[in-house]
């Protein structure tokens, strides 16, 4: 589906009001526990296990880790990703696109715990997906060795993603 940038006197076609009224939308969840090594400033691609939302075909079981936008335009990105219990060292995800540029403000850090701990997204952004843009949810941790996520029926590290508008 191609973007459609309105301008004044353009007619209302099926195809332009399913672009408005069915935006992509995803939500993707881990379903296994995954181990994060202790690498500092090295970030994990968290592997998805199961899309609750995917109104677009952008995740696939063969590249787990990742979201693929199939319509560009700007979209609202957010994630969080829960530990096992380890004390000490700090516990962190960030946002990336196509492997290598972190999404701006995305990133979060937060002191390792003897509880189960969830790193959570500063909060929502927005980024500029083009068609084929892809965007993984990475967690690091540096407690002095690998630690397990946290996965059960009411938390486990997750991505939403969902476009918010067309163009810039």
């Amino acid at each position: 589906m191609a973007t459609t940038r309105w301008l004044p006197g353009m007619r209302i076609t099926a195809s332009r009001l399913d672009e408005l009224l069915n935006p992509p939308d995803f939500v993707g969840r881990q379903t296994g526990s995954q181990l994060i090594p202790d690498a500092g400033s090295t970030f994990t691609p968290i592997t998805l296990g199961v899309a609750d939302i995917d109104t677009h075909g952008g995740w696939s079981a063969g590249a787990p880790a990742r979201y693929t936008a199939q319509v560009a335009g700007v979209y609202q990105l957010a994630g969080s990703v829960s530990y096992n219990q380890v004390g000490g060292g700090g516990r962190g995800m960030v946002l990336r696109v196509n492997g290598g540029t972190y999404v701006r403000g995305s990133g979060a850090f937060s002191a390792g715990s003897s509880s189960t701990i969830t790193v959570p997204a500063s909060a929502p952004r927005d980024w500029y997906l083009a068609v084929g843009d892809y965007v993984e949810l990475c967690a690091y941790q540096t407690s002095g060795g690998a630690v397990g996520t946290f996965v059960n029926a009411d938390q486990a590290p997750m991505l939403s993603i969902r476009r918010v508008r067309g163009s810039l």
